[in-house]
């Protein structure tokens, strides 16, 4: 009933990226995975890549750079740590 109650009174992205977590069992990776990160292109200047960086939300610091292709899939990760 409270987690009914917390849920509802989230906004709606919010309130579907906490649905999609608790799907999830406790004390799994994907409980406690971070939604939220940042992509760049592959074709993206170390400038563009870092202006992505500071539009970024700061919910979580970012620590890590996704590379993403044209079809937006993975090629890589760059950590800025």
């Amino acid at each position: 009933e409270e987690q009914r109650a917390v849920l509802a009174a989230l906004p709606p992205a919010d309130r579907a990226d906490v649905t999609r977590l608790l799907r999830y069992a406790d004390g799994t990776v994907g409980s406690c995975m971070q939604t939220e990160f940042v992509a760049v292109d592959e074709a993206d200047t170390a400038e563009l890549a870092l202006q992505r960086v500071r539009r970024a939300p700061r919910e979580a610091p970012v620590s890590v750079l996704y590379v993403l292709d044209d079809q937006r899939r993975l090629l890589g990760r760059v950590s800025l740590t």
